[in-house]
């Protein structure tokens, strides 16, 4: 058995715009020029969700969520299918001291694999009213090993005259 290389490939990485939701309950689509699309999801209270249908999380190893939160640490859960599915992530911040003071939290995910309604929902202990907004979701792939293609080798001998290099563009 002959032995290939190995080469280690990352895809890229998936964002998706925090109002590109398929359902919600509780929150608000704004404007802003601060927000990555010029839009976000705002006026997110304790227990408001989104819901982002046919999501592939196959092969996903961790997620980044842009937020603002002006006074209130709280953190993001985000379920598989429904609000009350099972918890594949939970993504705790801090407060940022603004409504559009922007930070990047990120947590690991629970790889559920294939298709999936993802239900993203916010909880903030203390309770109350609006305490964040969330501006976008990066979706970090795992890395992954492919072998390389066996190498074809020549039958071909040199001529008399002529060098055999392994490599072409290395001829010393």
């Amino acid at each position: 058995a002959s032995a290939h290389p190995l080469r280690r490939e990352t895809a890229p990485l998936r964002l998706v715009e925090g109002e590109h939701f398929s359902s919600k309950h509780g929150t608000q689509t704004l404007e802003s020029d601060t927000a990555s699309n010029g839009q976000f999801v705002g006026s997110i209270s304790p227990g408001h969700y989104l819901i982002y249908e046919r999501v592939n999380l196959s092969g996903i190893k961790a997620i980044t969520a842009r937020i603002a939160a002006p006074g209130s640490a709280g953190s993001i859960e985000l379920r598989q299918n429904d609000p009350s599915g099972k918890v594949i992530a939970q993504i705790p911040f801090e407060a940022t001291s603004g409504w559009e003071i922007w930070t990047e939290v990120e947590a690991v995910i629970n790889d559920p694999g294939g298709l999936h309604h993802l239900c993203v929902v916010f909880v903030n202990p203390k309770g109350g009213g609006p305490f964040m907004n969330l501006d976008r979701l990066t979706f970090e792939p795992q890395e992954t090993v492919k072998k390389e293609a066996p190498q074809k080798k020549s039958n071909r001998t040199p001529a008399m005259n002529e060098k055999a290099y392994s490599n072409p563009w290395n001829r010393a």
